[in-house]
């Protein structure tokens, strides 16, 4: 993503941190951005690197980065995953204005393995995201069916400041079911009228 002076930030992971880069224009890392031009935070320690999906900028060019983290606690399934959304401001730290700290720490559902021999693990992931006409901050995420063992594709909406946007389906999240069949979301857009677009798989028997 770029912004207006057209600078490029870019993110990536490093065992389990999550890395924003700046770049200016001609290519050459920012360095009045974190420190030498990166960001770089560890959301939650765990087993699996954080695997950043999507980065775009509020209209004060503040950053926004949705990710897949470990879930963390005491009794914490390892293969358990949440989502969580960061903001990282110009001067490339971690904005603690920003949700909790600067992170907002979604656990949408309860992470389950399917029934043996399968070793699927369905849990919570984050897919995209972008940032609405209002700063209002909206990310494509998978989450397990409430009863079952299997993922539905769904969006989160959060205020510019990183909370769950009660005006937008059920608390800020809406989530759909297609054929009580899994299907991950790998897209999403919002339209100049505020309508938001999705595209998920699905298998070639669901109509």
């Amino acid at each position: 993503v770029t912004d207006s002076p057209h600078n490029v930030k870019i993110t990536t992971t490093d065992d389990f941190r999550t890395i924003v880069g700046h770049f200016t224009a001609a290519g050459d890392l920012d360095p009045s951005f974190g420190t030498g031009g990166w960001f770089s935070h560890n959301v939650a320690v765990g087993t699996s690197a954080e695997l950043p999906y999507g980065i775009d900028l509020q209209s004060d060019g503040r950053i926004v980065v949705a990710e897949t983290v470990e879930h963390v606690g005491a009794t914490a399934d390892p293969r358990d995953r949440d989502v969580a959304v960061l903001r990282i401001p110009a001067s490339g730290m971690l904005d603690s204005t920003f949700a909790t700290g600067g992170v907002a720490l979604l656990d949408l559902s309860d992470g389950e393995a399917e029934p043996p021999p399968s070793t699927v693990y369905v849990a919570d992931t984050a897919r995209n995201l972008e940032v609405d006409a209002l700063d209002r901050i909206v990310v494509a995420v998978g989450l397990k069916r409430a009863g079952a063992i299997d993922t539905d594709f769904g969006v989160v909406r959060l205020s510019p400041g990183g909370v769950l946007d009660p005006t937008f389906g059920i608390a800020g999240v809406v989530s759909v079911d297609i054929a009580n069949l899994s299907g991950t979301v790998r897209n999403l857009h919002i339209l100049p009228d505020g309508r938001i677009t999705q595209a998920v798989p699905v298998p070639i028997s669901v109509p």
